[in-house]
């Protein structure tokens, strides 16, 4: 679609666009040549921008001092298929143990449990073992 500019939109159009520019540049033609006096710049800054980087701050430090937490990776394939059936077995053994297949290109990663200790991921990666001989602790 097509816009038609009147006159009266062509003068907004100078006064906003034109003016603006000369007025720079005369600014700067009455700027003092000595260079002292061009180092001096004045910054108003809102307050309330401190306030939302305190606030930013803060919720990035909460993320970064989060728990570790542990996974026991229970097999590694290039098979969709495959992941599912290792899956399956799995949860049949083990019932109520959370599992994770992930997607890292060109391989699916099949991962169970949840833990913030790893003493208990070890315990729990000794029981696996003995289904799963493949079965390592991941981060």
């Amino acid at each position: 679609m097509v816009k038609e500019y009147n006159m009266r939109n062509w003068r907004l159009l100078f006064f906003f666009g034109f003016f603006p520019l000369l007025s720079i540049g005369l600014g700067q033609a009455q700027t003092p040549k000595d260079s002292t006096a061009l180092n001096h710049i004045l910054i108003y800054k809102d307050p309330r921008i401190d306030y939302l980087q305190k606030v930013y701050s803060a919720k990035n430090k909460t993320k970064t001092e989060s728990t570790k937490i542990y996974r026991i990776q229970v097999a590694i394939t290039k098979s969709r298929t495959e992941v599912n059936e290792v899956k399956s077995q799995f949860s049949s053994k083990y019932p109520g143990i959370p599992v994770y297949i992930s997607f890292e290109p060109p391989v699916f990663k099949l991962r169970v449990g949840t833990f913030v200790a790893r003493d208990d991921a070890q315990t729990f990666l000794r029981e696996v073992r003995k289904n799963f001989p493949a079965s390592f602790i991941v981060e």
